[in-house]
């Protein structure tokens, strides 16, 4: 009886150190980088992408409507938002950009230079929209 648990027990440890050691050999394999870094940061770059594309696109429904009071009332938390997005693209793919922690409506330059980046780098946005017009308007 006092074998079978000894041998019980000896198997269980000679199996915990194995799989240390498998952990420690695979781990020196792929060098030091921690579990953690291999996640992503953020949402993916399509789905980043498909949210700005629906943005832009409302933003310039809000723009060309002859309604001033709900442009007014929307056109400043839907640029929020675009920026938002916008900076979350430009660090996913990469891009250059000035970080911003409050914006306004002084910022919309800003907007549309980081788009026209965005686009630069390959991310496809809708370039008949008000917000990617080259004068800045439509």
């Amino acid at each position: 009886m006092i074998v079978v648990v000894l041998c019980g027990v000896s198997l269980a440890l000679l199996s915990g150190v194995t799989c240390l050691v498998v952990r420690r050999v695979r781990s020196r394999r792929l060098g030091t980088i921690p579990d953690s870094a291999l996640e992503p940061i953020g949402p993916p770059i399509e789905e980043i992408a498909v949210s700005l594309r629906q943005l832009l696109q409302r933003h310039d429904r809000y723009a060309r409507s002859d309604d001033r009071v709900l442009r007014l009332r929307r056109m400043s938390e839907l640029e929020l938002v675009i920026h938002l997005r916008a900076d979350q693209a430009a660090r996913a793919l990469e891009v250059p950009h000035p970080a911003r922690q409050m914006y306004d409506e002084r910022d919309t330059e800003h907007l549309r230079l980081l788009l026209f980046a965005l686009v630069a780098a390959g991310l496809v946005l809708p370039t008949a929209v008000a917000l990617m017009a080259p004068d800045g308007r439509f």
